[in-house]
């Protein structure tokens, strides 16, 4: 169907495993010079599209407009961050075709822009720089976290380290506020229909990992007859996109799932660690399934709604030993991401995922909600 996109897990760009592709295609507004990228990352864990510049052809750069703000004239240039590091580039206007569905004008971010220029000391310090196909592990990202725009309310009434205005393409450094319109955006959000959230289903895959697994993104929730679900348990999500994820008895309300997160990032201090090489990692002698449960935090628009689940936590120093895998749904790693647990994508795998878009900018009403897909 139209509102179908394919989800491949495969070696990345970095033979980095656990990075789910999906393909689109960016276009000049309004005409058919287009580009179409494959090994853009489904990322569940941010919002908005962002591309290398070098996956753009000149043409199609050039009848991108770069954004400008309406108060000084001068462009809009971003520095979106990540928990891995950051990447800097031009705020620009694209046709995006996802499945074959158009969104039109959509600020999206151009990587490594040479008119945006090097990134200012405020980005950089944010760590690693992510603008290159060989840290990225891909040609770009597509965000589908439910939210509408990349930063929101926060940026567009305050100059935050994120969105700069820039008179040209170097020695940019001053922070600015921006409007709403003008910040990165999540496409799903402004495609004329199937435009409320997204639908991801991946199939379950083998404890000792495979070559590759290849599921469904499916635009929109509940609009057409593939993205209308029954037997799914429904959980709201905060302002921050976040809810309290209880695991061993220890309520962590700053939880949140992330596909583009290669693994599972919690603490269980009764599961064998590993050393050496893979030292941080989970190392049981045999593969432990857990359970959690997930439930809305006090800030989120709807008290109601849980879901309990399990998760597979299995040897890393066996499972990264076999070349040729690259999707795996038991790697775990202790720690905390941003004082929450990141369920990544090996979560992932044999369920269905479900993510409403917050209805209006800030609005802080979205939601997740999660259920078997029995593939």
């Amino acid at each position: 169907m139209s509102n179908s996109m394919t989800v491949t897990v495969e070696k990345s760009l970095s033979n980095y495993p656990n990075l789910p592709f999906v393909t689109v295609t960016v276009c000049a507004p309004g005409t058919s010079t287009c580009d179409t990228i494959d090994h853009v990352l489904l990322d569940t864990g941010s919002t908005g599209l962002r591309v290398l510049a070098s996956k753009l052809s000149s043409t199609t750069l050039a009848g991108m407009s770069r954004e400008q703000l309406s108060s000084s004239g001068y462009y809009i240039d971003e520095c979106s961050q990540f928990v891995s590091g950051y990447t800097w580039g031009s705020v620009r206007l694209a046709d995006v075709e996802l499945g074959s569905e158009t969104a039109s004008s959509v600020p999206i971010e151009v990587i490594a822009d040479s008119a945006a220029g090097s990134a200012p000391s405020s980005c950089a310090s944010a760590g690693t720089n992510m603008g290159t196909v060989s840290q990225l592990g891909a040609y770009g990202i597509l965000g589908v976290q439910g939210q509408i725009r990349d930063c929101g309310q926060s940026c567009a009434s305050s100059a935050l380290p994120l969105y700069y205005a820039c008179s040209g393409g170097s020695g940019c450094s001053t922070e600015s506020a921006v409007p709403l319109t003008q910040q990165v955006t999540n496409p799903v959000s402004m495609l004329t229909n199937d435009n409320n959230g997204i639908v991801l289903s991946m199939p379950s895959v083998s404890d000792s990992g495979q070559a590759s697994a290849t599921g469904t993104l499916y635009l929109g929730v509940g609009t057409q007859s593939d993205n209308t679900l029954t037997s799914l348990s429904t959980i709201a999500l905060d302002a921050n996109f976040e809810f309290t994820a209880t695991y061993g008895g220890t309520a962590n309300q700053y939880s949140f799932i992330d596909s583009g997160t290669n693994f599972l990032y919690f603490q269980d201090s009764s599961l064998t660690q590993c050393t050496g090489t893979y030292s941080g990692y989970y190392c049981p002698s045999s593969v432990q399934t857990e359970s959690v449960t997930f439930a809305p935090n006090s800030g989120a628009s709807s008290s109601s709604g849980s879901y309990t689940g399990t998760f597979k936590v299995g040897n890393v120093n066996t499972l990264l030993s076999s070349s040729g895998v690259y999707a795996f749904n038991d790697i775990g790693v202790y720690g905390l991401v941003e004082d929450g647990l990141d369920f990544g994508m090996p979560f992932f795998y044999g369920r269905y995922v479900v993510i409403t878009n917050e209805s209006s900018s800030g609005a802080g009403d979205a939601s997740a909600a999660f259920g078997s897909n029995g593939a």
